[in-house]
């Protein structure tokens, strides 16, 4: 059986060099399965998982070589004329979120991840100071990231830091990484200028949101931002609520005064509506979701000029 050319280059760059025989069997699947069965995205997705669980540095590189050789076959996200105006692009780097062992940076436009070429070079390694890239035959080049203006934390290998990075992009991707539907208006052209700690997606949402007065809601499959507002932390739990022939309407008052809201109840008869409930750990707008969906109430935070803001509760 022939070799496709994918698996050719592999052996010929050394990509495959392995001491796993096992590791280097699934890196000839996968290759094969991107090439001769023209499953590129499935291949990408079983290759990103095997660089989620590996722990070795050394097998990491392995694994994102072979990853690069799969993403040779979709359109390059980020392509230059020139070196110097790829390493320019790459040094106007607005966005860098480090969530090991995956990063990602967003310039010119676009987003890049581990394994993304830019021109005739992969993105092998992203820190807040550099980006390393290297070409085919695995020479490499270092690009330096501009340092904020305020200064930033040595040493840190997870978060993230903007330089004057748009809003709505970044919520935009924190949002698709948690698999979510987007709604942002486009006239926010609000941008972000700092380093941001928060090490899991939802975290840095609620971060972002309550520095820049946005308020936002999750739907079902769906986050709705709402610039201009206070935001409520979004990520506030509802814990140790363990109840039986629970007033809906008591529950909800303990709910609003947990996240600090006044409540507003439109249909006294939600009163008479008894429930029981256990939650022993959840974010408390997916908890009002729950309950909108059982108890058949529309929820909707109000914000207030004056004041933390107001949970308004009607009937469908």
């Amino acid at each position: 059986m022939l070799f496709s050319s994918l698996l050719t280059t592999a052996f010929f760059l050394g990509v495959l060099s392995t001491d796993s025989d096992t590791l280097e069997t699934r890196f000839h699947a996968l290759l094969y399965q991107a090439e001769v069965h023209g499953k590129v995205d499935e291949s990408i997705a079983q290759l990103q998982q095997m660089l989620g669980d590996s722990n070795q540095p050394e097998e990491q590189k392995t694994i994102l070589r072979v990853l690069s050789l799969v993403k040779k076959q979709k359109p390059l996200k980020l392509n230059t004329r020139s070196t110097e105006r790829l390493f320019a692009a790459l040094q106007d780097t607005r966005a860098i979120i480090l969530s090991p062992p995956f990063a990602y940076l967003f310039t010119q436009g676009v987003w890049l991840e581990l394994g993304d070429w830019v021109g005739p070079y992969r993105v092998m390694e992203i820190s807040f100071s550099q980006i390393h890239i290297e070409n085919d035959l695995q020479e490499q080049r270092m690009v330096t990231i501009p340092s904020l203006a305020r200064g930033e934390p040595q040493n840190i290998a997870v978060g993230s830091k903007f330089i004057d990075a748009p809003v709505g992009e970044i919520l935009g991707f924190a949002t698709k990484k948690l698999s979510l539907n987007f709604f942002f208006p486009s006239a926010y052209t609000d941008h972000l200028e700092g380093f941001y700690p928060e090490s899991d997606w939802q975290g840095l949402i609620d971060q972002i949101c309550t520095q820049s007065q946005i308020i936002w809601t999750r739907r079902m499959g769906s986050i709705v931002f709402e610039p201009g507002h206070i935001a409520s932390n979004s990520s506030t739990m509802i814990r140790g609520i363990d109840t039986r022939n629970r007033n809906l309407g008591s529950l909800l008052q303990e709910i609003a005064d947990i996240v600090g809201l006044e409540l507003i109840l439109f249909d006294e008869s939600l009163n008479d509506v008894a429930i029981d409930l256990y939650l022993a750990d959840q974010p408390w707008n997916e908890a009002l979701d729950c309950l909108s969906m059982m108890t058949g109430f529309n929820w909707a935070m109000v914000p207030q000029e004056h004041g933390s803001g107001q949970l308004v509760v009607t009937r469908n």
